[in-house]
């Protein structure tokens, strides 16, 4: 049931209006941030038991009323987008042409696709950060994206233009690092001397990562391992 807070100030706050530009549009689209249709229509409640698409009230409460039987369609093919100049008015045959366009989209790779939410950049970061050991989910709060989208990310079943070259595949595969595919396996016993070390000079865990090109987990597993070794058992 919608709230008793007028529509178009329940609307705008749940609009991001700093979305990504291109390559259809010069300004950026403004993303929907509330509930989505399957499609990736925003979704809003307007009165007890109706709701209606985002880009349709974004239209309504920018340019007014919408003719029967008329749609509101994409310039920036982008669903999730309440841009009010990203939108225009059509009628069938307009959205079917539309419909084709964004098909049409779809199959355009990486970040030249309008429903992309990553660049290139971040999917090499995203590989970068699993090879460390750091988890999907965790790697997913990081950039605000589904552990799903990680999985498929580091197994190739996405961004495949984006070369997998220098990775070893046991290092990307989802689930826990374990053996020589896990980060700590490459620390020998001296680079555990050396980090234990840094720590009683009062470094961070964090610091000792950037140094020594490791991830901060792994070295906190090392130093904590190291640390619970050094602990003689009672008798």
């Amino acid at each position: 049931m919608p709230s008793s807070r007028p529509l178009e100030e329940r609307f705008w706050e749940k609009v991001d209006k700093q979305g990504p530009t291109g390559p259809y549009v010069d300004t950026p689209c403004w993303i929907w941030t509330a509930s989505k249709d399957r499609r990736g229509y925003g979704q809003i409640g307007v009165r007890a038991s109706r709701s209606a698409g985002a880009h349709r009230v974004s239209w309504q409460l920018s340019r007014g009323p919408i003719p029967d039987g008329v749609h509101v369609l994409h310039r920036c093919h982008r669903t999730s987008c309440v841009n009010p100049d990203h939108l225009y008015l059509g009628g069938y045959a307009e959205n079917s042409r539309d419909r084709v366009n964004a098909q049409r989209c779809n199959g355009l790779k990486g970040s030249a696709s309008p429903n992309s939410k990553l660049t290139e950049e971040n999917v090499r970061e995203i590989l970068l950060l699993r090879a460390s050991g750091q988890s999907a989910t965790t790697i997913a709060s990081k950039l605000s994206i589904s552990p799903t989208t990680v999985c498929g990310i580091c197994t190739g079943k996405s961004w495949q233009h984006i070369s997998r070259i220098g990775f070893d595949p046991a290092t990307l595969a989802p689930g826990a690092l374990r053996g020589s595919a896990h980060p700590c396996y490459r620390i020998t016993p001296e680079i555990q001397a050396r980090m234990q070390e840094m720590r009683s000079m009062g470094m961070t865990y964090r610091k000792i990562a950037s140094i020594l090109q490791f991830s901060e987990s792994a070295v906190y597993q090392a130093c904590k391992k190291a640390t619970n070794h050094s602990i003689a058992p009672e008798h």
